[in-house]
């Protein structure tokens, strides 16, 4: 865990990474420094059917009413990073 937090602080908190900086283009739109890979849309965002409560086993679960959890995945599908032009995953080789 240091490792990583020492990495994030050199690089982005005191160094100037800026993969995954939003700017816009000059064609109008936005681009993605660094790219997106949209085949990530659809694992990152999901989550589970319920939040479990209890210490060490659960007690109870609260479960997501089914309207939201229909809401949620309707708008995580329209949601989910395109290409964009001019922006490419192997930049940050």
């Amino acid at each position: 865990m240091f490792r990583q937090t020492f990495a994030f602080v050199r690089e982005f908190v005191f160094g100037n990474n800026q993969t995954g900086l939003v700017v816009n283009a000059e064609s109008g739109g936005v681009t993605v420094i660094g790219g997106e890979d949209p085949s990530l849309g659809g694992e990152v965002l999901t989550g589970q059917a319920g939040i479990y409560y209890g210490s060490a086993t659960t007690a109870s679960t609260y479960f997501f009413p089914s309207a939201t959890v229909a809401a949620w995945d309707a708008y995580v599908a329209t949601a989910s990073p395109q290409p964009s032009s001019g922006s490419s995953m192997s930049s940050l080789s």
